[in-house]
């Protein structure tokens, strides 16, 4: 941290690993080890005069999750969201800017495409899209819901502000992906 606050740096993203927090995926079963590992990181970041940027999903998904269909899951923005608030009271109160989840689109796609990520999905017809809608609800969700947490905080949104380019340039380019590598849609006979 001292090489991070001579460099002059003000803001420092990093990722929850949803595993360390909650290792079946669920609130029910929190690591109290976890949870003290970011309040000691996000501690020394501010004590360094460094304001921390959290993303809440970096392809990381609990294999427990995974286990029952992971994104393609119904019930899973249910799961992400009480994630996300369980993120939002522990570490809300000192951080001010939440990522809801690091690239999207190569989630997507090479987790339920391609078959690079986590699980391993090879299913260029649907799986991108699938695992790409419930993406977008999920993101939905949790833009709600920081509104409504009492510390506030800032969730940087799939929607077109100005001020925001590069997030701009991020959120528009699974679409246009997507879109570019999709092959062209078939006439039923």
């Amino acid at each position: 941290m001292s090489l991070l606050k001579d460099l002059g740096v003000g803001y420092y993203r990093f990722s929850i690993s949803w595993s360390r927090v909650l290792p079946q995926g669920t609130i029910d079963k929190v690591n109290p080890l976890g949870v003290n590992y970011y309040n000691k990181m996000i501690d020394t970041l501010l004590a360094n005069g460094i304001k921390p940027a959290v993303t809440l999903y970096h392809f990381d998904l609990p294999q427990a999750l995974q286990d029952i269909g992971g994104w393609h899951n119904p019930k899973i923005s249910d799961i992400f969201n009480e994630y996300a608030q369980f993120c939002f009271k522990e570490f809300g109160d000192r951080v001010g800017i939440w990522l809801t989840i690091n690239e999207p689109h190569e989630e997507a796609l090479d987790a339920y495409g391609l078959g690079a990520f986590a699980p391993g999905l090879k299913n260029m017809a649907t799986g991108p899209y699938l695992g790409m809608c419930d993406l977008w609800v999920i993101n939905s969700i949790c833009n709600e819901n920081i509104h409504t947490h009492p510390t506030g905080g800032i969730l940087l949104k799939w929607n077109p502000i100005p001020t925001l380019i590069p997030v701009l340039v991020h959120t528009l380019l699974p679409i246009f992906f997507l879109l570019w590598e999709s092959p062209p849609p078939q006439a039923n006979p």
